[in-house]
Protein backbone atom coordinates (compact mmCIF):
# COMPACT_ATOMS: atom_id res chain seq x y z
CA UNK A 1 0.00 0.00 0.00
CA UNK A 2 1.54 3.24 -1.25
CA UNK A 3 -0.84 5.62 0.62
CA UNK A 4 -1.82 5.98 4.36
CA UNK A 5 -4.43 3.23 5.65
CA UNK A 6 -7.63 3.63 6.00
CA UNK A 7 -8.27 5.61 8.32
CA UNK A 8 -5.01 7.13 9.16
CA UNK A 9 -2.89 10.15 8.43
CA UNK A 10 0.62 8.15 8.30
CA UNK A 11 1.10 5.77 4.93
CA UNK A 12 3.02 3.04 5.02
CA UNK A 13 6.30 4.57 3.95
CA UNK A 14 6.22 7.13 6.26
CA UNK A 15 5.82 4.41 9.27
CA UNK A 16 8.60 2.42 7.13
CA UNK A 17 10.75 5.54 7.72
CA UNK A 18 10.13 6.69 11.38
CA UNK A 19 10.42 3.07 12.47
CA UNK A 20 13.80 1.96 10.32
CA UNK A 21 16.09 2.95 12.92
CA UNK A 22 14.28 0.57 15.04
CA UNK A 23 14.58 -2.50 12.78
CA UNK A 24 16.99 -4.48 14.73
CA UNK A 25 15.99 -3.78 17.96
CA UNK A 26 13.48 -4.58 20.49
CA UNK A 27 10.98 -1.78 21.45
CA UNK A 28 9.51 -1.12 24.40
CA UNK A 29 6.51 1.42 24.13
CA UNK A 30 5.41 3.06 27.43
CA UNK A 31 1.46 3.47 26.55
CA UNK A 32 -0.76 5.38 28.89
CA UNK A 33 -4.36 5.36 26.76
CA UNK A 34 -3.91 9.02 25.50
CA UNK A 35 -4.70 9.30 21.99
CA UNK A 36 -0.76 9.94 21.27
CA UNK A 37 0.67 6.85 23.20
CA UNK A 38 -2.50 4.54 20.87
CA UNK A 39 -1.53 6.17 17.90
CA UNK A 40 2.42 5.17 17.99
CA UNK A 41 1.46 2.10 19.26
CA UNK A 42 -1.17 1.24 15.97
CA UNK A 43 1.59 2.52 14.08
CA UNK A 44 4.15 -0.10 15.62
CA UNK A 45 0.98 -2.90 15.05
CA UNK A 46 0.75 -2.06 11.65
CA UNK A 47 4.40 -2.70 10.46
CA UNK A 48 4.70 -5.37 12.19
CA UNK A 49 1.31 -6.76 10.86
CA UNK A 50 2.70 -6.06 7.60
CA UNK A 51 6.27 -7.64 8.57
CA UNK A 52 4.36 -11.29 9.70
CA UNK A 53 2.46 -10.98 6.07
CA UNK A 54 5.32 -10.77 3.98
CA UNK A 55 3.49 -8.08 2.00
CA UNK A 56 4.89 -6.13 -0.94
CA UNK A 57 6.29 -3.50 1.50
CA UNK A 58 7.93 -6.33 3.45
CA UNK A 59 11.64 -6.13 2.84
CA UNK A 60 12.47 -9.44 2.63
CA UNK A 61 15.19 -10.82 5.36
CA UNK A 62 15.05 -7.39 7.04
CA UNK A 63 13.13 -8.28 10.65
CA UNK A 64 10.62 -5.74 11.35
CA UNK A 65 10.97 -4.28 15.52
CA UNK A 66 9.91 -6.53 18.30
CA UNK A 67 7.50 -4.75 19.98
CA UNK A 68 6.80 -5.11 24.11
CA UNK A 69 4.01 -2.57 25.37
CA UNK A 70 3.82 -1.22 29.00
CA UNK A 71 1.13 0.54 30.56
CA UNK A 72 1.41 3.74 32.31
CA UNK A 73 -0.77 5.44 34.79
CA UNK A 74 0.22 9.06 35.12
CA UNK A 75 -2.79 9.13 37.76
CA UNK A 76 -4.33 12.23 36.18
CA UNK A 77 -7.63 11.25 35.60
CA UNK A 78 -10.06 10.44 38.54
Amino acid sequence: MSGAAAGTAVSDAEADALLAPLERLPLALAVSGGPDSMALMLLVARRLEREAAGGEDARAGVPGPRAIVLTVDHGLRA
